[in-house]
């Protein structure tokens, strides 16, 4: 659904595009890595923390796949957004700030 707007948005110099993530995220790389961590899914280019990567077993931020959409991750890697870390707390607040004005 984005894809289809860039065309026109990418023409609009002051206009950002901005991909939000939490901290962990600063070890990524852009690789081909595996869907899964059983190998099974397809390999597919994206930025990855590794198809081993296990997040802490308390965790509750929602961290649940180790790597980004693979659109996603192209968007990111052409330069038509920019990828920023946000620690949890923040990343939430902003989440139900959006929930409560979303119509």
């Amino acid at each position: 659904m984005v894809g289809s707007h860039l065309p026109r948005r990418a023409q609009v110099p002051d206009h950002r595009r901005r991909a939000r993530g939490r901290t962990e995220h600063d070890s990524c790389r852009y690789a081909y890595d595996y869907g899964d961590t059983a190998k099974l899914a397809p390999v597919v280019k994206m930025y990855t923390l590794g198809h081993d990567f296990i997040p802490e077993p308390i965790h509750a931020g929602g961290l649940r796949y180790h790597g980004m959409s693979p659109q996603v991750s192209l968007l990111k890697h052409e330069g038509f957004i920019e990828a920023r870390s946000v620690h949890q707390r923040p990343s939430f607040a902003a989440g139900i700030q959006f929930a409560r004005t979303k119509v």
